[in-house]
């Protein structure tokens, strides 16, 4: 999680991971340079959760706070993103550990994406049965932002790939090294990722 000036929105999303049906998993928040109370605000939960990893530095940017994160990947099966302005619903992650466990999926894409500004949605779809899909990404139609994909850690260091500093759009870029590299991509619809929409949005 790439942080930088987020204080107003952490705390939700802190508490969106924190509240996971699916506990066994580990937080990488990457605070980059922020001057407000971001800092304060992760140590305040680093010290009720034993999960959560901090990573402070120098504000880089967005790409070098995830490639910062990346490093510390080595130990986990499979590695999702999720910005510090976002909220998960609390089977976000289960979700994508049961299509993992029956996949075996390289690549995994969750197509529940809502969209909120305010108050978060109390709307949701129930898990459905995965689809696998041959994807060729030139002619990809569905959405590439980073946060909507879990992938499996060997693909990502094994073939070094890493956000694009200094690049509009860098999590797509990402996302599209990463999937002609897979040998199976699943897409399916579980529960949503709720993508918080204001001016300053990573």
């Amino acid at each position: 999680m790439p942080i930088c000036n987020q204080e107003a929105f952490l705390k939700d999303s802190l508490k969106s991971l924190f509240s996971q049906s699916y506990q066994d998993f580990q937080i990488i928040a990457i605070n980059d340079g922020s001057t407000d109370s971001s800092q304060k605000i992760l140590e305040n939960y680093q010290q009720q959760y034993s999960n959560l990893m901090i990573i402070n530095q120098e504000n880089q940017g967005v790409s070098a706070a995830r490639n910062a994160g990346l490093e510390h990947i080595a130990q986990s099966q499979y590695v999702c993103f999720v910005d510090p302005d976002d909220v998960i619903h609390k089977d976000y992650l289960l979700d994508f550990y049961r299509v993992a466990t029956a996949t075996r999926a390289d690549i995994i894409k969750n197509q529940n994406i809502l969209k909120f500004t305010h108050s978060i949605p109390n709307k949701f779809f129930i898990y459905s049965n995965p689809k696998t899909f041959d994807i060729n990404p030139k002619t990809l139609k569905i959405g590439c932002t980073v946060w909507s994909f879990c992938f499996k850690t060997h693909l990502i260091l094994k073939n070094q790939i890493l956000f694009l500093r200094n690049r509009i759009m860098e999590d797509e870029a990402f996302v599209f090294m990463a999937l002609p590299l897979s040998r199976k991509t699943v897409i399916f619809k579980g529960s949503p990722y709720y993508y918080r929409q204001h001016p300053s949005s990573i």
